[in-house]
């Protein structure tokens, strides 16, 4: 059980450092709540291009904005490249 770190009314609850620590097959990568076990899988790749895709093929508004932002994207990394080279 879990106890407080001190007397008085000012005292913050603080749990013991023993139990609030996960078990081994509980730690993640990136962290302790860290999305490693979500993003190591190739399938992820698969589910942002198609949803990349569906939002340029119906909302016509997002493609200028898609374009722009690769092609500032690409100009900047180009820059960035250049800089660090």
């Amino acid at each position: 059980m879990d106890k407080p770190s001190g007397t008085g009314l000012g005292r913050a609850w603080k749990p013991s450092l023993r139990n609030s620590m996960p078990d081994a097959p509980e730690v993640r990568p990136y962290g302790r709540y860290g999305g490693g076990l979500y993003t190591e899988h190739p399938v992820g790749l698969l589910v942002v291009a198609a949803v990349i895709i569906l939002i340029l093929w119906r909302v016509p508004e997002a493609r200028w904005f898609f374009v722009g932002s690769v092609l500032l994207g690409v100009i900047l990394g180009l820059c960035l490249w250049l800089y660090r080279r």
